[in-house]
């Protein structure tokens, strides 16, 4: 028989935007490719995530359990200027190692891979004590992993002499990762077999399901660990298999795409713009969107993006910071030269508003005085622009020990410790941030109070980010909801409706749900009108228009409402 492999997507923060799991389903897919048989399960889809696992592996016992990391952490170093502690970051792990105990003291061979075990993989193999870990994009790893267990090779003799393979036992736990060769990434062929749930959960939470576009990155942001994964290459995957995996996807009623990459212009836009291109001339009707950085833009890009209807107005670049000294010395993909390229491009195209992301404060030579050039450049690009910029920021910087900031920590502790925020662990694993001037929250402040004046949308980044873990617990009610009420179980759906609503009165997509079930499905128009009021009095604009139609539309006749957005 086989042998049989269960990749555990181990993601504890399931949110109002679920991501799906793909790195996982890619991974499952190469070692079936293989000749294994393979599953994915996200337990963290289900109430009881440790239970989740206890059954399916008594349900289909496998032959090694391998754990796809998403996250260490959120990565949301201050959320505000006033909070309870230093840092508001949410520590992930603590959730996912009673999972990798669980097989383990099973007696079965435990895997780490994942972008969250890649940031810091000796420290994450030591943390969750699994056998064994892979870093980076893996397809390829996984593949030859497969071969030699279907082989009937143990998990010990059959993991590839690579050096993105790392064993518990083989080597003390290093500060940070360091430069290494690593061999030419291959990417499994083929369309990846997606898990129906998260496609049901895409469509109804108006969630954006990747695709691979390319891996690797050929920049070296200080804060980032992308350039990592694949030596600092840039692997571009098929046109004919991406635009083939999208249109597969807009067959299952996916419309809104994300072009999974480091960034979509990396290490120019030309594969992006043939990809895009391809999409509009099959006339695949999806609206596509991925992450960017401000240099290479120009109107082919631009113009193929808006060609399936994405208004640039909508995109995000990942600026880094505004000062052009800390740009150049890596604080961002490009420098100061290139984003005054991009306005000038909006400026001439008509586009009104222009959004990035920057950090500050996370650069060994940020001072005072760098701060408040990037505040100033800040208000100079949204004077720039007919409705300004739109700007998303954050105060400090994650330390993350395959990072270029976690090799200089690691090398420099002393010079770094009156400047690190959290806990100093090995490896970096947990949340340990770097901030300079200042601690995190004065920086906040220091940067809220000099934004102030900005014509555009200034806010912290991801500051609406659910935190708390009983709200995390609410969006997983919801989540149970609407996939009960596809399987066509009402009853189910109405009680994880009512339990999310007991701890979340207002919550937007519990009292839509509930009002849909309570007019298709239980024949309740007067409990369906009740819900939909409730509903109204929480929105504004266009959606508080539509809630007004439907709420005519109950009051008026029985017709079904739909139930998809």
């Amino acid at each position: 028989m086989p042998p049989r492999i269960l990749v555990v997507y181990a993601n504890p923060a399931v949110t109002a935007s679920p991501v799906p799991p793909y790195g996982a389903e890619r991974i499952a897919q190469a070692f079936r490719m293989a000749g294994c048989e393979a599953r994915v399960l996200s337990p963290w889809l289900e109430l009881d995530a440790l239970g989740a696992l206890r059954s399916a592996l008594a349900a289909w016992p496998p032959d090694l359990v391998a754990f796809s990391v998403r996250n260490l952490d959120d990565a949301l170093v201050v959320r505000s200027a006033d909070g309870p502690g230093d840092l508001d970051t949410t520590f992930y792990l603590p959730a996912i190692r009673p999972l990798v105990a669980l097989a383990r003291n099973r007696g079965l061979p435990t895997l780490l891979g994942g972008a969250g075990y890649s940031a810091a993989p000796a420290g994450t193999l030591a943390w969750l004590g699994a056998d064994a870990g892979v870093e980076g994009a893996a397809d390829d790893l996984a593949w030859r992993l497969g071969r030699a267990l279907a082989q009937g090779l143990p998990l010990a003799e059959a993991l590839p002499d690579d050096p993105r393979v790392l064993r518990r036992k083989s080597a003390p736990v290093p500060a940070a990762g360091g430069a290494r060769s690593v061999p030419p990434y291959r990417q499994a062929p083929g369309p990846t077999p997606r898990d129906g749930a998260w496609i049901t959960l895409a469509r109804h939470r108006a969630g954006r399901v990747p695709v691979a576009l390319s891996a690797g990155c050929d920049r070296r942001c200080a804060f980032c660990v992308e350039g990592a994964f694949v030596g600092g290459a840039v692997r571009p995957r098929s046109t004919d298999e991406v635009v083939a995996e999208i249109a597969l996807l807009r067959g299952a009623g996916v419309r809104r795409i994300w072009l999974a990459a480091s960034e979509l212009n990396v290490p120019d836009a030309r594969h992006a713009v043939t990809v895009l291109r391809a999409l509009a001339d099959r006339r695949i009707d999806v609206e596509v969107s991925g992450f960017l950085q401000p240099a290479p833009v120009d109107d082919a890009l631009l113009d193929a993006l808006q060609a399936l209807g994405t208004d640039p107005a909508t995109l995000s670049y990942e600026f880094g910071h505004l000062d052009d000294t800390l740009l150049r010395a890596g604080a961002g993909p490009a420098n100061r030269r290139s984003i005054d390229r991009l306005v000038e491009l909006y400026q001439r195209r008509g586009h009104r508003v222009l959004g990035g992301s920057v950090l500050l404060g996370a650069h060994p030579l940020e001072t005072e005085a760098s701060v408040d050039r990037a505040v100033a450049a800040a208000h100079e690009l949204d004077s720039a622009l007919p409705e300004g910029l739109g700007l998303a920021w954050a105060a400090g910087g994650r330390v993350y020990a395959n990072a270029p900031l976690g090799r200089w920590v690691a090398a420099n502790l002393e010079a770094a410790r009156p400047h690190l925020v959290g806990r100093l662990t090995s490896g970096f694993v947990a949340p340990l941030v770097y901030c300079r001037p200042g601690t995190p929250r004065e920086l906040f402040r220091r940067v809220e109070a000099g934004l102030k004046g900005c014509r555009g949308p200034m806010q912290a980044l991801n500051a609406e980010t659910v935190l708390r873990p009983d709200a995390l617990r609410v969006e997983r009610w919801v989540n149970r909801a609407i996939l009960a009420k596809e399987a066509g179980a009402p009853g189910p759906a109405v009680a994880a409706c009512r339990a999310a609503l007991r701890r979340e009165p207002r919550h937007r997509e519990a009292l839509k749900q509930l009002g849909l079930l309570q007019a298709n499905s239980l024949g309740d128009a007067r409990g369906a009108l009740g819900t939909f009021r409730r509903l109204r009095a929480e929105l504004a604009g266009a959606e508080a228009l539509e809630i007004d139609r439907v709420i005519s539309q109950l009051s008026a006749s029985s017709t079904v409402l739909p139930t998809r957005r």
